[in-house]
């Protein structure tokens, strides 16, 4: 049936269908290579944007999760120093020693201890000064209370003048910097001539 069919198409029509046939040959392969290689073209690009965005998401995770343990640290940071503020001053035993040994040499020497009024833990450790004074055999009285101006940290000695400044001064003043004290100086003209005041301000 087939055959009767072709038999009796005209050879014109033949011709061109047999070149029809022969395009066809040619251009559907070569349209299904295109199809097919701008579908594997769109598949790695597809793939390399799913890649960057990919990369890029875990990067800003990284810098985020950076940023948070570096707020955690910082956190845990300031906890401590809080911490650390909140505790009262003490004296390492071998500082203590270290400084009844020094202080010792000037044994008998008269001080004044004073302390900032209303500060709890100015107090306390102006008693504990006080206590290694009288160990080194320091003459010291009671703890007076002061106010000071600014308010002072730490510790310092006062003397009426530098005029007026007794020998002793500089045994005290050289043991308290050896402890770690530093050596704060003050010019008190409330003071007597010839007297060092040990003033304990408030934690630094």
């Amino acid at each position: 049936m087939i055959g009767s069919f072709i038999d009796q198409i005209p050879d014109e029509r033949l011709n061109d269908w047999s070149w029809y046939m022969t395009v066809a040959t040619i251009v559907v392969p070569a349209v299904a290579a295109l199809i097919a290689g701008f579908t594997g073209y769109a598949a790695v690009k597809i793939n390399d944007r799913i890649t960057a965005i990919s990369s890029g998401a875990a990067e800003t995770l990284r810098t985020d999760l950076r940023e948070a343990q570096d707020s955690a640290a910082d956190a845990r940071a300031r906890a401590t120093a809080l911490e650390e503020r909140g505790r009262p001053r003490k004296v390492a035993t071998e500082v203590r020693q270290r400084m009844v040994s020094e202080l010792s040499a000037a044994r008998g020497s008269p001080v004044t201890v004073s302390s900032i009024m209303s500060d709890a833990e100015s107090f306390e450790f102006a008693s504990t000064m006080k206590d290694i004074l009288i160990e080194s055999g320091w003459i010291v009285g009671d703890i007076k209370t002061v106010m000071t101006t600014p308010p002072l940290k730490g510790v310092r000695l006062d003397i009426r003048s530098v005029d007026s400044i007794p020998p002793y001064a500089a045994v005290l003043q050289h043991a308290l910097i050896n402890a770690g004290f530093g050596n704060a100086v003050n010019l008190n003209e409330t003071l007597s001539p010839g007297t060092v005041q040990l003033t304990v301000g408030a934690k630094p």
